[in-house]
């Protein structure tokens, strides 16, 4: 994991580095032990070229924190929302190599003013409508820190339920107001259909 500017944007990448900079001969030696000790969990993270993933699952927290500032999911051929880094570029250009993704994509906000984070999508085998997520890359002009992030999702989600909470009293107190008896009271002229 690295971060570094490139102008006045600052690019934080998800690169595992001591997966990238694997010989391959340490590879092979990886590859032959996963094998031999029939280890499930790392061969669902090797590549179509026997070439382990070399970028992390997000984390279930990362993924309720980055989903909530970032509600919208662009794939990344279509992502027009703003420039990207060439670094994040990059970045990109790795993943899609590993030959491990089904798609790149980018969170973000519906107009892009802060740090857009970039994915990678793993389809499950089996339940193919079930996807895995690895964090690559995020830029922006301040990448903010966790801390920060989750102290804003917090807010958003305060302010949200607020906004339920006077929508459900509101309705409560239509339907309080509701007379019933004027409701219930049959109009014997009345015949179920309404005429024009």
């Amino acid at each position: 994991m690295a971060t570094m500017t490139q102008g006045s944007v600052m690019v934080e990448d998800f690169l595992e580095e001591q997966i990238e900079d694997a010989t391959p001969d340490q590879l092979e030696g990886s590859l032959a032990l996963i094998n031999k000790m029939e280890l499930k969990g790392q061969k669902e993270l090797l590549g179509k070229a026997g070439t382990q993933v070399p970028f992390r699952k997000i984390t279930q927290e990362e993924n309720v924190v980055f989903r909530c500032l970032f509600p919208k999911e662009t794939k990344l051929k279509d992502f027009s929302a703003g420039p990207i880094p060439p670094r994040a570029l990059e970045i990109a250009d790795r993943a899609v190599s590993c030959g491990l993704f089904s798609d790149i994509v980018v969170w973000h906000p519906e107009e892009v003013k802060k740090d857009p984070v970039m994915l990678g999508v793993m389809n499950d085998a089996k339940y193919t409508w079930q996807k895995t997520y690895y964090l690559l890359v995020r830029w922006g002009e301040a990448l903010e820190e966790m801390p920060a992030m989750i102290k804003r999702v917090r807010q958003k989600i305060k302010a949200d339920l607020q906004m339920v909470k006077a929508r459900v009293e509101l309705d409560l107190s239509i339907i309080d107001s509701i007379n019933i008896e004027k409701i219930t009271k049959v109009d014997p002229s009345y015949n179920g259909f309404c005429s024009l």
